[in-house]
């Protein structure tokens, strides 16, 4: 599945080999960093919010890229967000990926349980942590974009330190993390126009 994908804000799989019963998947550098690395080592109080529009606008294409193939990818994370030198982002972590097209037709939900997914918990949303007979779809991934922007807005990841099943039930009860300094937001951003 990610043989196949091309585009600037997802990062390209090129090859893979095994190496004493290891697989490895070559991918390009983006020799910069990841969002997550470069919050912690030069913006401890979060990115500066024209930073933070750039790197998200890029994300979000790069899921809408996904979506249109009808893959969620279930672990947008800082730390999946890749930048390189000249400020390219691109996703990675597509390990974690689903696709929602089987053979025959499209479903509009999922009900698996990612695999690994006690290291996104942070991220995840409540519909994919419910596992319930409602499931979860691409929106999934939006309410992880929103985790992701208090996590490099903030300067840390939300809900860190929190034992999981109370992020569970914080979750859960509908209890969203936010922006620690909203008032530096644009009116733009706040009315949700750009």
């Amino acid at each position: 599945m990610v043989k196949q994908l091309r585009h600037r804000n997802i990062i390209q799989y090129l090859a893979s080999f095994t190496y004493s019963q290891q697989l490895w998947i070559v991918m390009p550098l983006l020799g910069y960093t990841s969002a997550s690395r470069l919050v912690a080592t030069h913006f401890s109080e979060g990115l500066p919010e024209p930073a933070l529009a750039l790197v998200v606008k890029d994300v979000l294409q790069g899921l809408s890229y996904l979506h249109s193939k009808h893959i969620i990818h279930r672990a947008v994370r800082g730390s999946h967000i890749l930048i390189d030198s000249i400020g390219r982002v691109a996703l990675s972590g597509l390990r974690h990926s689903t696709c929602i097209m089987d053979s025959t037709r499209l479903q509009k939900t999922v009900h698996c349980y990612p695999p690994q997914a006690r290291y996104n918990l942070n991220w995840a949303s409540p519909e994919l942590l419910a596992q319930d007979l409602y499931g979860y779809s691409e929106k999934s991934d939006v309410y992880s974009v929103g985790i992701v922007v208090c996590e490099l807005g903030n300067g840390e990841v939300p809900y860190r330190g929190i034992p999981s099943t109370l992020m569970l039930l914080e979750k859960l009860e509908d209890r969203v993390p936010y922006l620690y300094d909203a008032s530096t937001c644009s009116q733009n951003v706040e009315n949700g126009q750009g």
